[in-house]
């Protein structure tokens, strides 16, 4: 299962959609990729990352504000 399809899942049940994520990748992001992350508010960081950049995308990812690094 691709993290695209994790994320569309988890997004889409009842119970799960207010479990946050954030999205660590070692590569950039496609357009694709990005657009979906953007539509369910899901903060993204590419490495390298640094330990402010994380943490502030998991408060975003809690209080449920949109945060997208690159």
């Amino acid at each position: 299962i691709s993290g695209d399809m994790l994320i569309a899942m988890v997004k889409a049940d009842h119970e799960l959609r207010r479990v946050p994520i954030v999205v660590l990748t070692g590569s950039e992001l496609n357009r694709e990729t990005r657009d979906m992350l953007e539509r369910f508010s899901v903060p993204a960081l590419a490495k390298p990352w640094k330990r402010e950049a994380l943490l502030d995308a998991i408060e975003s990812a809690i209080i449920g504000k949109h945060y997208l690094a690159r």
